[in-house]
């Protein structure tokens, strides 16, 4: 946002939305859905203000960050799908992130602090 009012604004209302939500219900979930409708509905109030904005530079010069990786290497399977195999990577690890367990007791944590 480029202005900081607005923005603390909004922060202060979706706070008070999100608490009025907590306090006012018991239905599981209903805080965050919630706070999700009134950003939804703030980005659709500011979505004609959002991107005037935004000046775009014709004179802009885009170089390379950094040197492409070897033939040898680019032909390999993994360099050419690396996004997909990060995505996938991610979505096991909060897959399988249910059944590890975390630090149960005091004395678990202080094991694995000391060993």
């Amino acid at each position: 946002m480029s202005d900081f009012r607005l923005a603390f604004v909004a922060g202060m209302v979706i706070g008070v939305i999100e608490q009025m939500a907590i306090f006012y219900t018991d239905i599981a979930g209903f805080p965050d859905l919630s706070v999700a409708l009134v950003l939804l509905v703030g980005l659709l109030l500011r979505a004609r203000t959002l991107g005037r904005e935004v000046v775009l530079d014709q004179g802009l010069v885009v170089e390379a960050s950094e040197p492409p990786p070897p033939t040898r290497a680019a032909n390999l399977l993994a360099v050419q799908h690396t996004g997909k195999i990060g995505w996938a990577v991610l979505f096991t690890f909060i897959a399988a992130r249910s059944f590890f367990q975390g630090l149960g007791s005091q004395e678990r944590a202080v094991f694995l602090l000391s060993w």
